[in-house]
C-alpha cells in the first residue's frame, strides 16, 4: 500500500509551482501574450482545477513510484546501457543524500520522458514559438523537482 500523506503533500507542491509558474509573478504574463487566444482556461476554472489536482495525484503517485524503485534498485548496467548522460543521473546513488538522488531521479525521467514528448507534441504546433515550449518543459521539470523533494523529505 502507497503513503498517502506524501503523495498528497507532493500533489500540493505540483500544483502550488505550476500556480505559481503562470502566475503574474513568474511567466503569466509573458505565456498569456505568447498564447493569444485570451483567457479561456478561467472558464470552467474549477473543472479544470478539479482536472488539475487528479493529474497532480498521478504524477505524484508514478514519481513516487519511480523514486523509490530507482533508489532500491541497484543499476549496475546503467553505464553500459545508456548514454553518458542518463548513466550521470542513474548512477552512485548509494554515495548521495535522499534529497539528491530523488532529483537525480526526477531529471532522468523529466529528460527522458517529458522533454521528448514536449518535443513530438511542439514539432506539430502552430505555429512553433519556443518560449512556450521552454516555458512548458521548465514548468514540468520545477514541478517534478518539488515532488520530489517533498517525496524525499515525508517518506
Amino acid at each position: 500500500m502507497l503513503p498517502i500523506n506524501p503523495i498528497l503533500a507532493a500533489s500540493a507542491a505540483n500544483m502550488a509551482v505550476g500556480m505559481l509558474w503562470y502566475s503574474d509573478y513568474a511567466f503569466g504574463p509573458l505565456w498569456r501574450k505568447l498564447k493569444k487566444e485570451g483567457n479561456s482556461e478561467y472558464k470552467d476554472l474549477y473543472q479544470r482545477l478539479a482536472l488539475q489536482a487528479v493529474a497532480s495525484v498521478m504524477v505524484s503517485t508514478a514519481l513516487y513510484i519511480a523514486i523509490m524503485t530507482f533508489q532500491k534498485t541497484q543499476m549496475n548496467y546503467a553505464h553500459e546501457a545508456f548514454t553518458n548522460v542518463y548513466s550521470w543521473f542513474l548512477g552512485d546513488k548509494a554515495n548521495t543524500t535522499e534529497l539528491v538522488a530523488s532529483m537525480k531521479t526526477v531529471g532522468f525521467l523529466w529528460l527522458g520522458f517529458v522533454v521528448p514528448g514536449a518535443l513530438a507534441c511542439h514539432a506539430w504546433s502552430t505555429p512553433m514559438i519556443w518560449e512556450k515550449f521552454g516555458i512548458k518543459v521548465g514548468c514540468k521539470l520545477a514541478q517534478y523537482l518539488a515532488v520530489a523533494a517533498v517525496l524525499a523529505s515525508l517518506a
